[in-house]
């Protein structure tokens, strides 16, 4: 079975001292993950789709070459920005913060 991740409040201090916010990150968390888990799995399939026209060659990579590699830079951002969402979501939930 899977090991739950631990509960920890989402909430983000203000200069007062106030926590703002509340619930848990724990469905987030479990969210951003299997977002990522998806993107990467995109990339690595446009990436392999992407090198298989490549090795074709002719008209095949002509027509399409530069749309599959247009299409891996963009789900490459994707991923990035969702793996930047989870940090920043473990970064405000960080004791001290």
């Amino acid at each position: 079975m899977f090991r739950p991740l631990p509960t920890r409040l989402l909430a983000v201090r203000t200069p007062t001292g106030i926590i703002a916010g509340g619930g848990t990150a724990r469905s987030m968390d479990h969210i951003l993950w299997i977002l990522l888990v998806v993107a990467l799995v995109a990339v690595l399939g446009v990436l392999i789709t992407g090198v298989t026209i490549f090795a074709r060659g002719g008209e095949t990579n002509r027509r399409w070459g530069h749309f599959m590699l247009n299409l891996r830079v963009a789900t490459q951002a994707v991923a990035v920005l969702i793996l930047g969402a989870i940090l920043l979501l473990h970064w405000l939930n960080a004791p001290g913060h």
